[in-house]
């Protein structure tokens, strides 16, 4: 089982490889989208910059509602202020996670249609952030930075030079 500490550490390593990867987007490129559907690489920047504190909220409150009211934050959220606004999410998580209790963890409610305990409702959220993130990664070298890899997109850190 995994404790609250290891999904938070998890969580937080999520967050510092999207700031790493933010820290890699071309601002010139902000528009790119795959598609004309699909969001551009800002939009998916403000999603980023939102879903963690939206989805532990709502979780926690077990009301999809919730979450719908506070989606709308995400424009708050520029390029300009991407990183701080991951920071804040991390510190929010954190303090919302750790003030639960076993019993708090254990707790079912449905949302969205799954009916599952607060425990792993939350796991949701760490997939989601996983899957956004390389989402993000795969926009960036899309729209023209090639120099990123592997190592960027998991461990959030620039590839060792080659010798």
């Amino acid at each position: 089982m995994i404790t609250k500490e290891q999904y938070i550490a998890s969580l937080a390593h999520e967050v510092n490889v999207i700031k790493h990867l933010a820290e890699k987007v071309d601002a010139t490129k902000l528009d790119y989208r795959p598609t004309e559907k699909q969001r551009s690489t800002l939009e998916l920047l403000k999603y980023l910059g939102q879903v963690i504190h939206t989805g532990v909220s709502a979780y926690i409150a077990g009301s999809q509602d919730v979450y719908i009211e506070l989606a709308k934050n995400q424009e708050q959220v520029t390029f300009e202020n991407f990183i701080s606004k991951m920071d804040e999410q991390i510190s929010f998580a954190k303090d919302a996670i750790e003030k639960l209790t076993d019993e708090d963890m254990k707790k079912e409610s449905t949302i969205w249609g799954s009916t599952a305990p607060l425990s792993v409702h939350l796991l949701h959220v760490l997939q989601n952030v996983t899957a956004y993130k390389m989402q993000l990664f795969l926009y960036i070298k899309a729209s023209g930075n090639h120099g990123i890899g592997t190592s960027n997109v998991w461990g959030g850190r620039d590839m060792a030079p080659q010798a």
